[in-house]
């Protein structure tokens, strides 16, 4: 959770328990360096976002900045390991996102995907 995103006595909004701070490395998908070609793909292509009623809604979260997040945990012991890190498993959500991904693709397109996560 942002520290930004906390309630009173610094409480998950979610779960309305206070977080307890720690500090892990991870590694972090670089979701910002995508941020001026995803304006500019929405700007070319609005119908690229579906329902398209959501558009604003994606269009505004896109604005506000894109934040980098982290893809992996070093404090759980089951999961998928990151490659060639035996200390990391990837996030459970990141991995559930590539799982729909690579699920859209055909057979040689997965066979990239695969590569790309192979490689790091």
């Amino acid at each position: 959770q942002d520290e930004k995103e906390l309630g009173e006595n610094n409480c998950c909004p979610v779960h309305l328990k206070p977080c307890v701070p720690r500090k892990e490395d991870n590694y972090f998908f670089a979701l910002s360096k995508y941020q001026h070609k995803l304006e500019e793909l929405l700007t070319s292509n609005p119908n690229f976002v579906r329902p398209s009623h959501r558009l604003h809604e994606v269009e505004g979260w896109i604005k506000s900045g894109l934040r980098d997040f982290s893809i992996s945990r070093a404090s759980v012991e089951w999961g998928i390991p990151v490659p060639n890190d035996t200390k990391q498993t990837i996030y459970v959500w990141f991995d559930a996102l590539l799982g729909y991904l690579s699920a859209s693709l055909d057979d040689g397109e997965q066979a990239s995907l695969q590569q790309a996560v192979d490689r790091g």
